[in-house]
């Protein structure tokens, strides 16, 4: 057989006894689709020098894939990543690289991606309390059938994200970010473009001013510190570690079922789902921003709390699109000291009288009774139509009878 680097076959038919080309390197091999092998009739096996081997049948073709070459970070020179001279052997497209301070020789330099790479390995693993400083672009690619992966492990193992993209792709689907072994990935610029990141006990990441753009799942078993930037997620949500959002937006923007599994306390959520359902699947949520539906239904199990604390209310934003099923509580913070406070009714359709078997009110008409002497007034309506001095227009709640007043909402000041 003819040696190409190329070998591809779109029609006929191709039959042959077990044939090797150990000699032969073919940097890809293409059939025209795999989910219509069977029209080509192969047969027999066939077999590489890096022993990738296809085993063809009328039935059913089995894979088994070559395994890419593994390079080691040395920083030999410099910290420059895309400088050859520090590696074990030149950097490649679909190349494995390890980077582990045990490897290190010459200047041991840490690598630092100033200026986007200039190779697409296949994996990347930092490990073994080594560093990796990202402030450009770097893409992970496929080789033939080897998925890409970017792990980070072991304690003290550290990657510092500035700027740039971390695109980590096979044959066009996002692959998984691993975090795992008390390591480290702090992200103050940038994205993080992936299918999963998984943040394994012990392990910690850190999001600030970055973006993490997933097609799938965030599995949070160690710790995950999100201060602003942005969150997608196309899938799940689960969290059974360490969640803490001060700033920042999380948006559930799938097409399917999104479950949020954990107890977990949000700054702002988006809603965002174009053909299902984001659930509220265990666990017992808050929020302390805003909520914000723009499409699909929010499926509460009523386990989500909106806060109020003396800084601020958590609110629903005007809902442009979807919709809320099951019950959501919402606060309303009071400070401590001594007076009259001025209440509304965040939800429509309540009455004070709802409210009356909450709380103690005097002089409403309602199951609490009235204080003496002979009344006392610790319930008044306000008129914000009525000309005059703040108190011209407060009128005594005992005007109406508690279980119908409407509870309108309240100005925030005369």
């Amino acid at each position: 057989m003819k040696q190409k680097d190329y070998l591809s076959y779109n029609t006929g038919s191709l039959s042959y006894a077990n044939i090797s080309l150990s000699s032969i390197l073919l940097n890809q091999l293409f059939f025209y689709t795999f989910e219509n092998l069977r029209t080509y009739h192969l047969t027999g096996t066939m077999r590489f020098a890096c022993l990738l081997s296809f085993v063809f049948s009328l039935a059913h073709a089995a894979v088994y894939a070559c395994a890419p070459a593994t390079i080691n970070w040395t920083g030999n020179v410099n910290n420059d990543w895309n400088n050859a001279a520090n590696y074990s052997a030149a950097p490649a497209n679909s190349i494995r690289v390890v980077i582990d301070p045990a490897n290190y020789t010459g200047a041991a330099a840490s690598p630092v991606i100033a200026v986007n790479s200039n190779y697409n390995p296949n994996w990347v693993t930092v490990q073994n309390g080594a560093n990796l400083t990202i402030q450009a672009n770097l893409t992970l690619q496929e080789n033939l059938f080897a998925q890409p992966d970017f792990t980070v492990n072991n304690a003290t193992s550290q990657v510092n994200m500035s700027a740039g993209v971390v695109d980590i792709t096979y044959w066009g689907a996002k692959r998984d970010l691993n975090l795992q072994n008390a390591a480290g990935f702090t992200a103050t610029g940038g994205s993080v473009n992936a299918r999963d990141v998984n943040i394994n006990t012990t392990t910690q990441y850190n999001v600030t001013t970055a973006t993490v753009d997933l097609t799938r799942d965030l599995n949070i078993n160690g710790t995950l510190n999100f201060n602003s930037g942005n969150v997608y997620l196309e899938r799940d949500f689960a969290n059974n570690g360490t969640y803490s959002q001060s700033g920042g937006l999380v948006t559930f923007d799938g097409t399917g079922n999104q479950d949020i599994d954990g107890s977990s306390a949000f700054t702002d959520m988006t809603v965002n789902n174009s053909g299902s359902n984001v659930t509220l699947n265990t666990g017992t949520h808050s929020i302390s921003g805003t909520l914000t539906l723009t499409n699909g239904t929010f499926v509460t199990n009523n386990a989500i709390t909106l806060l109020s604390t003396g800084s601020g209310t958590a609110r629903i934003a005007e809902i442009t699109g979807g919709a809320i099923t099951g019950n959501i509580t919402m606060e309303r913070y009071i400070d401590g000291s001594y007076g009259w406070k001025l209440l509304g009714s965040a939800v429509g359709g309540q009455t004070l009288g709802d409210w009356d078997d909450d709380i103690y009110m005097s002089g409403v008409n309602g199951i609490d009774g009235n204080a003496c002497c002979p009344i006392w007034y610790s319930v008044y309506t306000y008129d914000e139509t009525l000309l005059g001095p703040f108190q011209d227009r407060d009128r005594k709640s005992t005007r109406l009878n508690s279980s119908h007043i409407p509870l309108s909402r309240m100005p925030s000041s005369a």
